[in-house]
Formats: structure tokens, C-alpha cells, sequence
């Protein structure tokens, strides 16, 4: 399995580093937004089953981002294809630690 170092600053927005004008936030409704401050609105939403506790964008893939959330699982999603994640990392302890354990 590869491992991707993630950043994250817990309750602030994730900004990409490929994509300085987007950047990603959590709300209260379990949504994920994805936001592009040239426009007005969400440029992408999805809610989760689980409340999100953090967000990071891969340094290495700029349109993947991964979400902690409180089930304790990390989920990767695409950003153009928000259906479904990518990938569901299955932990055993905290993901939102983990998360920034990674950075």
C-alpha cells in the first residue's frame, strides 16, 4: 500500500495547493462544500452519513481529497466525481488524528 503525507488544519477551510482559489470546508449538516473563490456559491457538494471533522487535499493529486469522519474512517474522493469516495481507509482509532498525524 502507498502512503501519501496529507496536510490538515483542523476548523479551518483546506485550500488545495495545486488550486489556490479552491478550497474545501465542513459543515454542521455533514456536508462537505467545495468552494472557488471566483464564484459565489459551492461549486460542489456532498453530505455524509457521519459528521466531517477535518479535510486534507493530496499533495500529489490535486483534484483528491480525503475527509475524516466521526464513524473513525477516512473517506477519498475525487473532486469531479463526488458519487462516491475513491477509497475508504478503515482505521481503528480516531481519523481526524490520524488525518494530522500525516501532515
Amino acid at each position: 500500500a502507498t502512503v501519501v503525507l496529507l496536510s490538515c488544519l483542523p476548523a479551518c477551510p483546506a485550500c488545495t495547493q495545486a488550486e489556490s482559489d479552491v478550497f474545501a470546508s465542513t459543515g454542521g449538516d455533514r456536508s462537505i462544500a467545495l468552494y472557488d473563490l471566483r464564484s459565489a456559491r459551492p461549486i460542489r457538494k456532498l453530505v455524509m452519513q457521519t459528521r466531517t471533522n477535518a479535510v486534507a487535499w493530496n499533495p500529489m493529486e490535486a483534484f483528491n481529497f480525503t475527509a475524516a469522519s466521526e464513524d473513525c474512517n477516512l473517506y477519498t474522493y475525487d473532486m469531479r466525481k463526488l458519487q462516491s469516495a475513491a477509497c475508504v481507509h478503515k482505521v481503528s482509532t480516531d481519523a481526524w488524528f490520524i488525518c494530522c498525524m500525516l501532515r
